[in-house]
């Protein structure tokens, strides 16, 4: 679909968004301070993050990443899978990440 097809709406193909699941039982709390963490790193890149529950007491942390055009998205997923596991393994927790639904590019309504 192109851009013109789309009312009302603007296409950012370097738009990174998705969520990061989380295994049954880990402390919304955790993700939250995780989550800050990344904001706190990249304040304006983050344009949307917050955690909310995706399954019976599971949580994932949500986001919009304001990705740069040379920044593709394996790369985006590889460094912040690894800054998870760094982070849930001083809380014992590094096999809870179980998952994510990640995409580049996403149509911004107007």
């Amino acid at each position: 679909m192109r851009n013109q097809d789309v009312r009302h709406a603007r296409w950012n193909p370097d738009a990174i968004t998705g969520m990061w699941k989380f295994a049954p039982g880990v402390d919304p709390q955790i993700l939250a301070t995780l989550a800050r963490e990344w904001k706190d790193s990249a304040p304006d890149r983050y344009s949307d993050l917050h955690v909310r529950s995706w399954g019976r007491n599971q949580f994932a942390i949500c986001f919009t990443y304001r990705s740069a055009s040379s920044y593709p998205m394996r790369l985006y997923i590889k460094n912040i899978r690894d800054i998870i596991q760094s982070h849930l393994s001083s809380f014992h927790l590094e096999k809870e990440l179980i998952g994510w639904d990640i995409t580049q590019g996403a149509w911004y309504i107007d």
